[in-house]
């Protein structure tokens, strides 16, 4: 136990005066609403990044189906079922606009 008055450092990120930050001062402080704001931020960021990553892949399987000649030529190819290569393939088309 510590003796009263004397005081303890604090470690947390946000507010320890000795760490630098990005402003270069001895301290940013940033309300609880500024943070997840900008989480919020990382994670629509992060999940065009998926959508996009998603819709190459299954661009891709077409293109696998195109040139093997069936979804189970890429599957076996590629060590996966022909269900989750048709499910890939069906989400995109179904994205896509209709002629």
């Amino acid at each position: 136990m510590t003796s009263p008055g004397v005081l303890t450092p604090v470690a947390t990120p946000g507010y320890s005066c000795r760490a630098v930050t990005t402003s270069g001062k001895g301290r940013d402080v940033t309300t609880w609403r500024e943070r997840h704001d900008a989480a919020v931020r990382k994670q629509e960021a992060a999940q065009q990044a998926y959508q996009e990553a998603t819709d190459e892949r299954a661009q891709a399987l077409i293109d696998g189906e195109a040139e093997l000649g069936s979804q189970a030529a890429v599957a076996r190819e590629l060590g996966v079922t022909r269900a989750g290569i048709n499910r890939a393939i069906n989400a995109l088309k179904n994205k896509q606009p209709r002629a």
